[in-house]
């Protein structure tokens, strides 16, 4: 998960809990000797809200957090315009945003692990698969990932029907010679699997 993602969250949430707790203490508390004190109270609380709100400009697109960076958005673009919604992807596993980006399924990734101990085991066991390796973090995940290569990518597509890899240009160390790459920005590629 990005850093910055939670922190407007964080601030509105926290705002909204505090405008709505002020208005309830208001409302309780001059309701019973002044309803117009009250509700003028309560509206100037709301007001409040609504100017916090507007200066962090909450109706934009990174309302949430800081806006992607323009090669993580070309990917995401190209995969939500490229392929059906049904497409299974291998993926690096620091890129957390990719399924809720791209409406798109894939392998693993390290931003949600199961809560069963029986899901849990599966989660490790698909991301062995895609290091290649033991994983003791997530460091071993992205490492071993990094080294993907033919033969890898080619059970991965037996075993889990994914038909595309994304690759990070910028540690990626194995060999996808061959293999069709179908898109590509400074950061990023994109493989089609074989079968």
């Amino acid at each position: 998960c990005a850093t910055t993602m939670p922190t407007r969250a964080a601030v509105w949430f926290t705002a909204t809990a505090a405008v709505v707790t002020l208005a309830h203490i208001i409302e309780r508390r001059f309701s019973r000797h002044s309803p117009a004190i009250s509700n003028g109270l309560a509206i100037a609380a709301m007001l409040c809200l609504a100017a916090l709100m507007a200066r962090a400009g909450l109706w934009r697109k990174d309302a949430f957090g800081a806006p992607y960076k323009p090669h993580e958005e070309s990917l995401y673009a190209w995969c939500r315009q490229s392929t059906p919604p049904g497409t299974v992807f291998a993926i690096p596993p620091d890129l957390p945003a990719f399924r809720l980006e791209t409406g798109r399924a894939v392998i693993v990734d390290w931003k949600c692990m199961p809560l069963t101990p029986a899901d849990q085991l599966e989660w490790r066991r698909r991301h062995e698969r895609q290091a290649r390796r033991s994983i003791r973090s997530r460091e071993d995940t992205v490492l071993g990932y990094a080294s993907i290569d033919v033969a890898r990518t080619a059970s991965l597509a037996s075993e889990f029907g994914c038909e595309y890899v994304v690759v990070d240009n910028r540690i990626h160390s194995g060999d996808l010679s061959g293999t069709p790459r179908v898109f590509h920005n400074d950061w990023f590629a994109v493989f089609q699997m074989c079968e």
